[in-house]
């Protein structure tokens, strides 16, 4: 069996200096999935991100330790992994700012609700106070 490098050393050692990688160095797809934790199918997000970030025989190679899909693996060249979590860092990115956006225009709703109370509130109080009593 091919021998893969921790995922981790796409970046930086336990040092954190950056890392020199040699030319024939391979990555696990699976490592770099669980580095992530996604929670998403590996097989559909390999695929996805693969076919962006690589030439399949060429940057990566399809690993089957065994029968079913839980023992496919993809081994990547180091261009290729760094590419892949480049991208999935991107996607991660841009759906916070989607989730960000989305709860502060609930915030803005829930705030204009409370001070629609609070004016109406503040006005029926208004009208109590100028009733005349006879």
């Amino acid at each position: 069996m091919i021998e893969t490098l921790p995922i981790e050393l796409l970046f930086y050692n336990e040092n954190r200096e950056p890392v020199e990688i040699k030319e024939d160095a391979l990555f696990s797809a699976r490592d770099l999935h669980a580095l992530f934790d996604l929670k998403k199918d590996f097989l559909r997000w390999s695929r996805k991100l693969l076919s962006c970030c690589g030439v399949a025989g060429v940057d990566y190679h399809l690993i089957r330790a065994g029968k079913g899909n839980r023992q496919i693996d993809y081994h990547m060249n180091h261009e290729c992994a760094r590419s892949m979590a480049t991208l999935q860092y991107q996607l991660l990115y841009a759906e916070n700012k989607r989730l960000e956006i989305k709860l502060g225009e609930q915030r803005k709703k829930i705030d204009m609700g409370a001070r629609l109370q609070l004016y109406l509130i503040t006005r029926e109080n208004y009208h109590n106070d100028l009733t005349v009593v006879n």
